[in-house]
């Protein structure tokens, strides 16, 4: 039986050089393949949490969960969005400050979701909640301010959640967000330029950042 020719030194040089080119094509797609699968999923948790903002309005009569920002609120843990009203429709009972966060908070592409926040000694969220328009509450919560549902004029074109930078990337915790408000913009979190937002009608979609920072009317629910 004839012998296996080996592999000359030069052949396996030009296979590897193809390979590494090969590599070299493929990564770039494969991350961008991966960015844009983290961005869809990312999308998905925020059309769930839609839904569970909906639950929430139904058994409360069309008002909006609360962010509370006072003594014992924003700040405590039991005061922001998260804890204060939405966590037993995601089967979660806040018992420690360093109890994770359940995962429907968290945008595949947030490498700092869960991280502890000093200042106000809890775990974030990677969305931020639109509490001024929405639900807000300031120091005393018999003077909360409990929107509506029905007060929203045009839920299709109002921002509800979106994704929130972190203390680290834009100064601010990220549980809110608010126009007015440079630390408190939506945070780029796809593509370095975009954002998924939830509108308070139930839909998802993703726009470039500038788009949504620099509308008030996108934000107002009058």
């Amino acid at each position: 039986m004839q012998s296996r020719k080996a592999f000359t030194l030069i052949e396996l040089l030009v296979v590897i050089s193809i390979v590494s080119l090969l590599i070299a094509i493929l990564l770039p797609a494969l991350s961008s393949a991966r960015q844009a699968a983290q961005a869809v999923n990312c999308g998905v948790n925020l059309k769930q949490l839609g839904l569970i903002f909906q639950m929430y309005t139904d058994d409360h009569k069309g008002h909006f969960p609360l962010n509370w920002n006072g003594n014992g609120g924003q700040g405590s843990p039991t005061g922001d969005w998260q804890y204060l009203h939405i966590a037993r429709y995601l089967n979660f009972e806040y018992d420690s400050s360093t109890k994770r966060l359940p995962e429907i908070l968290n945008c595949p592409s947030d490498t700092l979701f869960n991280l502890r926040n000093g200042a106000y000694h809890q775990q974030e969220p990677s969305y931020g909640y639109n509490y001024y328009h929405l639900g807000e509450g300031n120091g005393d919560i018999t003077k909360a301010n409990f929107y509506k549902r029905m007060d929203v004029k045009d839920p299709s074109r109002t921002v509800m959640l979106g994704d929130s930078g972190h203390a680290e990337e834009d100064g601010k915790a990220s549980m809110t967000i608010a126009q007015g408000l440079s630390d408190r913009y939506v945070y780029p979190r796809h593509d370095s330029q975009t954002a998924n937002i939830l509108w308070v009608d139930g839909h998802v979609d993703r726009r470039a950042v500038d788009t949504i920072s620099l509308h008030p009317d996108l934000w107002d629910r009058d």
